[in-house]
């Protein structure tokens, strides 16, 4: 399972180098932070991939605090980055070829973390639950730019920063919230 995480962030890291690469030769600001911001998830998935298998060499499963603390700041950041784009987001301009890749992008990012996060709840094994709700998280904040772009491409550029803005403020409310449940259940298990 370690192999399919690993693989998984492989991907992720590629796509998200493409995402920035692409979001500052296109000028779109919402891409680059998303992918920027993105990059901090990379990071705590390493850490809890490596925490992941340092448990399993010793034979126990219990998820450390630091990938739930990661998660928790993460959700509370992109809040922030949220209600500042709500106030003074300005509309990014999607060419046509950008488009079709952000909603592509963000669609094998969930489809990789449904499928990774349905799977994962056969092995009962809560740190390699948390790194899958990691890529899960991963893949929202993803979601809220293919809302911004789609909004933005048919028109609707009045109203995608703020919609878009609003919906990265929920999607923070339900990273924070599975850092909560996930922090509730490490100190349960202990």
């Amino acid at each position: 399972m370690a192999f399919y995480a690993l693989l998984g962030l492989l991907v992720n890291i590629g796509m998200v180098f493409f995402q920035i690469i692409f979001g500052h030769y296109h000028d779109i600001h919402l891409m680059m932070v998303t992918g920027i911001y993105q990059i901090a998830f990379i990071l705590s998935r390493i850490s809890g991939l490596r925490h992941y298998v340092a448990l399993r060499t010793m034979q126990h499963n219990m998820p450390s605090f630091t990938s739930v603390y990661f998660l928790f700041g993460l959700g509370v950041a992109y809040f922030f980055v949220s209600i500042y784009d709500f106030y003074y987001g300005k509309p990014d301009v999607y060419s046509g070829s950008v488009i079709f890749f952000v909603p592509l992008f963000t669609f094998i990012k969930l489809g990789i973390a449904i499928t990774s996060l349905s799977r994962v709840n056969r092995y009962n094994n809560h740190a390699l639950t948390l790194l899958k709700q990691m890529a899960f998280s991963d893949a929202l904040t993803s979601l809220v730019l293919t809302q911004n772009a789609l909004l933005t491409w048919t028109g609707e550029t009045a109203n995608a920063v703020k919609s878009s803005a609003a919906f990265g403020m929920g999607v923070s409310l339900v990273i924070v919230l599975m850092a909560v449940y996930d922090y509730i259940k490490i100190r349960l298990l202990k």
